[in-house]
Protein backbone atom coordinates (compact mmCIF):
# COMPACT_ATOMS: atom_id res chain seq x y z
CA UNK A 1 0.00 0.00 0.00
CA UNK A 2 1.28 3.21 -1.36
CA UNK A 3 1.94 5.96 1.63
CA UNK A 4 -1.30 7.96 -0.17
CA UNK A 5 -3.63 4.80 0.48
CA UNK A 6 -2.39 4.50 3.29
CA UNK A 7 -3.16 8.67 3.68
CA UNK A 8 -6.99 7.91 2.64
CA UNK A 9 -7.55 5.15 4.52
CA UNK A 10 -6.54 6.67 7.95
CA UNK A 11 -8.88 9.37 7.11
CA UNK A 12 -11.63 7.69 5.87
CA UNK A 13 -11.40 5.61 8.91
CA UNK A 14 -11.52 9.32 10.44
CA UNK A 15 -14.62 10.51 8.74
CA UNK A 16 -16.57 7.16 9.74
CA UNK A 17 -15.34 7.98 13.30
CA UNK A 18 -17.51 11.68 12.90
CA UNK A 19 -20.62 12.33 14.45
CA UNK A 20 -22.60 15.25 13.30
CA UNK A 21 -23.63 17.06 17.10
CA UNK A 22 -25.38 20.20 15.95
CA UNK A 23 -26.08 22.64 12.98
CA UNK A 24 -26.60 26.33 14.53
CA UNK A 25 -27.80 29.33 12.58
CA UNK A 26 -25.51 32.07 13.47
CA UNK A 27 -26.78 34.69 11.04
CA UNK A 28 -30.16 35.32 8.90
CA UNK A 29 -30.09 38.45 6.82
CA UNK A 30 -33.12 39.19 4.46
CA UNK A 31 -34.08 41.84 2.78
CA UNK A 32 -36.20 42.38 -0.33
CA UNK A 33 -35.39 45.13 -2.35
CA UNK A 34 -37.74 46.07 -5.05
CA UNK A 35 -41.37 47.06 -3.99
CA UNK A 36 -43.04 45.78 -7.70
CA UNK A 37 -40.24 43.54 -9.60
CA UNK A 38 -40.07 43.46 -13.70
CA UNK A 39 -42.45 40.88 -14.65
CA UNK A 40 -39.85 37.79 -16.18
CA UNK A 41 -37.64 35.65 -14.64
CA UNK A 42 -35.71 36.10 -11.70
CA UNK A 43 -31.94 35.61 -12.25
CA UNK A 44 -30.44 33.91 -8.69
CA UNK A 45 -26.61 34.01 -8.09
CA UNK A 46 -25.59 31.70 -4.70
CA UNK A 47 -22.43 31.73 -3.66
CA UNK A 48 -21.15 29.52 -0.56
CA UNK A 49 -18.23 28.95 1.24
CA UNK A 50 -17.31 26.88 4.10
CA UNK A 51 -14.29 27.49 6.39
CA UNK A 52 -12.61 25.28 9.24
CA UNK A 53 -13.25 27.46 12.05
CA UNK A 54 -10.83 24.59 14.65
CA UNK A 55 -10.21 21.33 15.23
CA UNK A 56 -9.08 20.67 18.68
CA UNK A 57 -8.75 16.74 19.69
CA UNK A 58 -12.15 15.03 18.99
CA UNK A 59 -13.89 18.11 17.66
CA UNK A 60 -14.25 20.23 15.00
CA UNK A 61 -16.34 23.36 13.80
CA UNK A 62 -16.91 24.50 10.57
CA UNK A 63 -18.44 27.81 9.24
CA UNK A 64 -20.91 27.54 6.10
CA UNK A 65 -21.77 31.07 4.21
CA UNK A 66 -24.42 31.53 1.63
CA UNK A 67 -25.01 34.69 0.19
CA UNK A 68 -28.07 34.80 -2.59
CA UNK A 69 -28.76 37.65 -5.08
CA UNK A 70 -31.94 37.57 -6.86
CA UNK A 71 -32.54 39.98 -9.60
CA UNK A 72 -35.52 40.86 -11.46
CA UNK A 73 -35.75 40.88 -15.21
CA UNK A 74 -34.42 44.66 -15.36
CA UNK A 75 -31.36 43.60 -13.73
CA UNK A 76 -32.69 45.45 -10.84
CA UNK A 77 -32.11 43.39 -7.27
CA UNK A 78 -35.45 41.95 -6.12
CA UNK A 79 -33.79 40.47 -2.73
CA UNK A 80 -30.87 39.02 -1.06
CA UNK A 81 -30.39 36.62 1.41
CA UNK A 82 -26.94 35.94 3.81
CA UNK A 83 -26.82 32.58 5.93
CA UNK A 84 -24.51 31.64 8.45
CA UNK A 85 -24.25 28.18 9.84
CA UNK A 86 -21.64 26.19 12.33
CA UNK A 87 -21.75 22.95 12.64
CA UNK A 88 -20.30 21.18 15.25
CA UNK A 89 -18.58 17.55 14.62
CA UNK A 90 -17.36 15.33 16.90
CA UNK A 91 -15.13 11.81 16.93
CA UNK A 92 -14.26 9.19 18.94
CA UNK A 93 -10.78 9.33 17.53
CA UNK A 94 -7.58 12.23 18.01
CA UNK A 95 -6.98 12.95 14.51
CA UNK A 96 -4.76 16.01 13.07
CA UNK A 97 -5.98 16.97 9.57
CA UNK A 98 -3.39 17.81 6.86
CA UNK A 99 -3.92 20.95 5.05
CA UNK A 100 -5.22 19.01 1.95
CA UNK A 101 -7.33 16.59 4.30
CA UNK A 102 -9.14 19.72 5.84
CA UNK A 103 -9.91 21.28 2.05
CA UNK A 104 -11.49 17.82 1.21
CA UNK A 105 -13.43 17.61 4.33
CA UNK A 106 -14.79 21.21 3.61
CA UNK A 107 -15.41 20.54 -0.28
CA UNK A 108 -17.47 17.37 0.91
CA UNK A 109 -18.15 16.38 4.12
CA UNK A 110 -19.51 20.39 5.03
CA UNK A 111 -21.33 20.87 2.49
CA UNK A 112 -23.28 18.00 2.32
CA UNK A 113 -23.92 18.00 5.56
CA UNK A 114 -25.56 21.61 5.53
CA UNK A 115 -27.02 22.30 2.29
CA UNK A 116 -30.11 21.14 3.15
CA UNK A 117 -30.62 23.13 5.62
CA UNK A 118 -29.61 25.87 3.73
CA UNK A 119 -32.12 24.98 0.79
CA UNK A 120 -35.20 24.83 3.23
CA UNK A 121 -34.18 28.14 4.71
CA UNK A 122 -33.91 30.20 1.30
CA UNK A 123 -37.18 28.28 0.17
CA UNK A 124 -38.90 29.80 3.25
CA UNK A 125 -37.57 32.98 3.51
CA UNK A 126 -37.98 33.57 -0.37
CA UNK A 127 -41.88 33.30 0.66
CA UNK A 128 -41.66 35.04 3.75
CA UNK A 129 -40.65 38.33 1.11
CA UNK A 130 -43.32 37.54 -1.15
CA UNK A 131 -41.88 35.49 -4.03
CA UNK A 132 -42.66 31.70 -4.59
CA UNK A 133 -40.56 29.39 -2.73
CA UNK A 134 -37.05 29.40 -4.83
CA UNK A 135 -35.62 25.67 -5.24
CA UNK A 136 -31.93 25.31 -4.86
CA UNK A 137 -30.79 22.01 -6.62
CA UNK A 138 -29.25 19.40 -4.11
CA UNK A 139 -25.72 19.34 -3.76
CA UNK A 140 -23.65 16.71 -5.76
CA UNK A 141 -19.81 15.79 -4.52
CA UNK A 142 -18.24 14.78 -7.89
CA UNK A 143 -14.84 12.29 -7.83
Amino acid sequence: MSTQERQLSSYNEFIKSLSLEEIVLLLLEAQRTSHSPAPGELEVSLKSDFHLLDHPANQLRARADFDLKVTDSQKEKAFEIRIQFMLTYRSNMEYSLSEEEKQLFLSRNVPVNVWPYARELISTMTTRLGYPALLIPPYVVIG
